[in-house]
């Protein structure tokens, strides 16, 4: 697989070798039957946060948005879509234990925005990645929505698409440090149902 230095592969701009603190903002499940995919939108803050391995594809976006008084206050990057990355979640910055990984996605709805922060202002990132719902998404979901956790972009080989990582546990004990990891089978989907998905979600667009 190609490194990150030097490489024109748009994938390796992602934050290469960063992790990323990042929010768990929403989750949209799909309310057809037969279809267990689930959409989650997370919110990365860009001000005040390390700028080295800046993607150059947000940077257009972020100097419109970013200087203060701007009159642009929003800015997508339309159809823009990043296939083929592994994202790897830790509850902190330091952490050795995985949360939860995803393999082979494709992020996208990319958009930059200014909002408000207590007395102040911030630009943050927003992006969407869709993903096979399991329980151990689920799980995470209802774990860490809305609480700061840590994102590591891995380009994933050949940009194919491949099964999801085995997804290790959220033990509460963030000191714990071992090896393992709970196995993620085709019988941990759970069964879409019209009352599930309206108590934890809303129609995908």
């Amino acid at each position: 697989m190609p490194t990150y230095e030097n490489n024109k592969d748009i994938r390796f701009q992602m934050f290469p070798g960063q992790r990323r603190k990042i929010v768990l903002e929403k989750l949209v499940c799909n309310t057809k039957k037969n279809n267990p995919n689930s959409v989650f939108t997370l919110r990365m803050p860009l001000t005040g946060q390390p700028l080295i391995g800046f993607p150059s594809f947000i940077s257009s976006a972020y100097n419109a948005v970013e200087p203060e008084g701007s009159y642009t206050t929003s800015a997508t990057l339309g159809d823009f879509e990043l296939p083929g990355m592994t994202l790897e979640f830790f509850r902190n910055e330091d952490s050795k234990k995985r949360l939860l990984g995803m393999t082979g996605k494709t992020l996208f709805k990319f958009h930059v925005e200014r909002e408000k922060d207590g007395d102040a202002y911030i630009t943050v990132l927003r992006f969407s990645v869709r993903t096979e719902e399991t329980v151990a998404r689920l799980r995470w979901w209802h774990d860490m929505s809305g609480t700061d956790q840590w994102v590591d972009f891995v380009p994933t080989a050949d940009a194919l698409k491949e099964s999801d990582d085995r997804q290790m546990s959220l033990a509460d004990d963030v000191n714990q440090e071992d090896d393992g990891e709970d196995d993620e089978t085709d019988d941990d989907m759970p069964e879409q149902d019209d009352e599930r998905a309206d108590a934890v979600s809303e129609d995908e667009d």
